[in-house]
C-alpha cells in the first residue's frame, strides 16, 4: 500500500478524517494554469466531516496522521497560491462524495477523470514527515514497554495531596 499510515490503526474510523483530508489534497494536484502563479485563488469545497472543516479553518490538529496530511495540504496550498475554504454539508447532501468512496462513477463524466498513482505522487513534506513520525512512534513504543505499567492518574493525585 502506498499509504501505510492509513492502515496503521486497527479502527478505520480513527483515520477517516485524515483520508478525507488526503482526498482534498488530491484535488489540488489537478494541473493548474499560469494565472494561478501571479494571483491568489480561493477554492471552495464541501465536506460532511465537521472536524475537517474546523481543522482547515484553524490549520491545526493534534491527531495522527491528520496532522501530517494537514502539513502537506498547507504546503501545497502555499505553493499554488491558493486558499481553501472547506464548508460542512449534511451527509445526505453529499452523495457524490459517497459515490466516489464506493467507486460508483455513474454520475461523473469520464473525460474529466485524472489518473493518479499513489506510489508516484510527488509529496512536498509528507514522505519526510512520515519517516520521522514512524521513528518517533517506534521509540515511544519501546519507551512505554521499558517502563512497564505506570500508576493510574489517581495515584499521582494522592501523592500530591498527601506527601508522606
Amino acid at each position: 500500500a502506498w499509504a501505510p499510515w492509513a492502515f496503521a490503526k486497527k479502527d478505520p474510523n480513527k483515520v477517516i478524517a485524515a483520508l478525507e483530508l488526503l482526498a482534498t489534497l488530491v484535488k489540488l494536484w489537478v494541473p493548474c494554469s499560469e494565472e494561478r502563479k501571479s494571483s491568489r485563488e480561493a477554492i471552495r469545497g464541501y465536506t460532511d466531516n465537521k472536524s475537517n472543516e474546523a481543522v482547515l479553518r484553524k490549520l491545526m490538529t493534534t491527531k495522527f496522521p491528520s496532522i501530517l496530511v494537514l502539513m502537506e495540504l498547507a504546503e501545497e496550498l502555499a505553493a499554488k497560491n491558493c486558499e481553501l475554504q472547506l464548508q460542512w454539508i449534511r451527509r445526505d447532501l453529499n452523495q457524490l462524495a459517497d459515490d466516489l468512496t464506493n467507486e460508483n462513477f455513474a454520475s461523473f463524466d469520464p473525460k474529466f477523470r485524472i489518473e493518479l498513482s499513489g506510489e508516484k505522487l510527488d509529496w512536498r513534506v509528507l514522505d519526510k514527515l512520515l519517516v520521522h513520525a514512524k521513528s518517533y512512534y517506534e521509540g515511544l513504543g519501546l519507551s512505554k514497554r521499558a517502563k512497564g505499567s505506570k500508576p493510574g492518574r489517581f495515584a499521582k493525585r494522592t501523592r500530591k495531596l498527601d506527601p508522606w
